[in-house]
């Protein structure tokens, strides 16, 4: 089953790098961006008053392309990696997920790793100053996302509890930044990006990724 994850997992990500790398090569985009930074996590996980823990925090990376299509106005494709999100408990511990309650059998650690791409639009605007280029942007977009994983640790009388942690869906994404010129085609970026997981085209049960990264303009 880890092997099978695993190789989804790798599916997943390929696809996108040549979508994305596509996209630089055949429509010409504008630039390229690799961040990496931290990750925050939203499953809708709560501990029932017991010694269960939870560990929805992480690091990650995104990869994104885009291209302007009117003005400062663009299209952008991009895939990120969340990280993982763990609940650790023993035999007895109680969790709800969605408002479900469900129960540790086996004591141990229930793991989830949260990916996705999305397609959106984003607005630049570029400023350039006595300390050099600086450029803000904002994006949204629909994402297409996916938390992986498997266990065997809990004890459901419905089944529910894959379909609620181990689940994937459509909403919103939006995100908000900064490129700091440091070359004529290199900058450095900062960037917050916020993604939506409620599976009702929103972005609520929000995860989100904190990084900098580079940019590469062409």
């Amino acid at each position: 089953l880890n092997q099978e994850i695993f190789m989804k997992k790798l599916l997943n990500i390929s696809s996108i790098v040549i979508l994305i790398f596509s996209l630089s090569s055949i429509a010409k985009a504008d630039y390229l961006k690799l961040n990496y930074g931290l990750t925050s996590n939203d499953n809708a996980v709560k501990l029932n008053g017991t010694g269960a823990t939870i560990d929805d925090d992480d690091e990650g990376f995104m990869i994104s392309a885009g291209t302007k299509l009117y003005g400062n106005f663009g299209l952008e494709v991009m895939y990120y990696d969340l990280g993982e999100t763990s609940i650790k408990g023993s035999v007895g511990d109680k969790i709800k997920v969605d408002n479900a309650g469900y129960v540790f059998t086996t004591a141990g650690t229930v793991k989830n790793e949260t990916t996705g791409y999305g397609l959106g639009i984003f607005a630049e605007s570029e400023t350039t100053t006595g300390l050099g280029t600086f450029s803000g942007f904002l994006k949204l977009g629909m994402h297409n996302w996916d938390r992986s994983g498997a266990t065997t640790l809990i004890e459901e009388a419905s089944k529910s509890f894959a379909s609620r942690f181990y689940n994937d869906g459509i909403d919103m994404y939006f995100g908000i930044g900064i490129n700091a010129g440091i070359t004529e085609n290199i900058a450095l970026n900062i960037s917050y990006d916020s993604m939506g997981f409620a599976d009702d085209g929103s972005l609520d049960n929000a995860g989100s990724l904190t990084s900098i990264g580079i940019t590469a303009n062409f």
